[in-house]
């Protein structure tokens, strides 16, 4: 039988003495029960049971860890991780898109950007996100030069935590992400002046006659490519223009009398030339087979802004940062309808007036005229 013959034998190693008078040792694994040779050298033999004691004790330790932070205490203690409450949040938004509170295409876009925050943070638990982990994450986005993507993540992040605090998930009213900056986001488009707007008007009706129809409906009306691809003729009631914005939900009725003085055309005027030998319920629309599309059919919004920047390209213009897009229409029209003192934020459809002025604001492309 082996026994522990010496008291300075560390616990686990034992020694027996042979025939032949020599001791040699065995460690017992306290684990299994078995014992294993350890030789007769009794330095050696004390320095590995020593360290295999104090493996053993490590990897007991770790399972009576594992064991604790699965208790309801501890789980209650360390809270919902940030994966499981970012998929619960989606969860609401879309109950939200389902009564109506959001729009198809803001979930699209929440759902893309909870995606960045879900890759870094989804094994963390929910209360250990602090500003400076969102504060990181913002950072590592622009560093990939998309501060725009930065500055909606940051204000999508500070619903995040509004909502987890409104559901009892996080204590104390703190929000980590609306702590942090504001991100800057630096206008980089070029804006579009009538002169230019002119030459590429007259592009587009070589291109295509519904390309320069879609830039004339988005001139006097001042709306989104998004709603001028959607807009039928049913949209016409009586004196009036009426449709919702795709985006905000806002409804809109303009009266067909609306006039562009330097397009020298009325929203009635657009209409009826929108109408020709086709027939087809869209005031945009394909007059010919393209790609699966028949005649008749509503040309999609990405395919009016591709005809838009291929007309731009042809025009023989030039500006120096990123050429103006087809939204770049609605600023213009935004201006031109101030100074014939249109009221341009019920055209807009903006509920805030300081969004109007971005729309209004030229960016100094147009010189500013002293009355005298």
């Amino acid at each position: 039988m082996v026994r522990r013959r010496d008291i300075y034998l560390p616990q686990n190693l034992y020694a027996t003495k042979r025939a032949n008078g020599r001791t040699y040792f065995q460690w017992r694994d306290p684990r299994t029960a078995r014992f294993h040779g350890m030789g007769s050298d009794p330095d050696r033999a004390i320095a590995d049971a020593v360290e295999l004691n104090r493996l053993v004790q490590e990897q007991v330790t770790s399972h009576l860890s594992a064991i604790i932070e699965q208790t309801p205490m501890a789980r209650k203690a360390r809270g919902i991780t940030t994966g499981d409450w970012l998929d619960r949040y989606m969860e609401i938004q879309e109950q939200k898109q389902q009564t109506g509170e959001l729009k198809p295409n803001t979930i699209k876009t929440r759902r893309s950007l909870i995606k960045i925050a879900r890759h870094k943070w989804a094994l963390l638990p929910l209360k250990s996100i602090d500003t400076k982990a969102v504060f990181e994450l913002l950072e590592e986005v622009k560093s990939e030069g998309k501060h725009r993507t930065a500055s909606a993540l940051r204000s999508t992040l500070i619903d995040v935590f509004i909502e987890a605090g409104h559901r009892g998930e996080l204590e104390g009213g703190h929000n980590p992400a609306a702590a942090t900056k504001g991100v800057r986001v630096k206008v980089e488009r070029s804006r579009l002046t009538w002169d230019d707007a002119k030459v590429i008007l007259a592009e587009a009706d070589k291109r295509k006659p519904w390309c320069g129809n879609a830039m004339r409906l988005a001139l006097v009306t001042a709306q989104r490519v998004s709603d001028i691809h959607a807009l039928q003729f049913a949209n016409v009631e009586g004196d009036f223009l009426k449709f919702e914005q795709a985006k905000t939900g806002t409804r809109l009725a303009l009266p067909l009398a609306l006039h562009l003085d330097v397009l020298g055309m009325s929203l009635g005027d657009v209409i009826s030339q929108c109408r020709d030998r086709v027939l087809s319920r869209h005031l945009i629309h394909h007059t010919r087979n393209s790609n699966n599309a028949p005649p008749g059919a509503a040309v999609h919004q990405n395919t009016i802004s591709r005809s838009f920047q291929l007309a731009r390209n042809e025009s023989g213009l030039s500006w120096e940062g990123t050429p103006p897009s087809f939204h770049e229409l609605r600023s213009l029209s935004a201006r031109l309808y101030h100074e014939q003192g249109i009221d341009t934020q019920t055209l807009l459809g903006h509920k805030d007036p300081r969004m109007t002025e971005k729309y209004r604001d030229s960016r100094g492309v147009e010189y500013i005229t002293l009355a005298v």
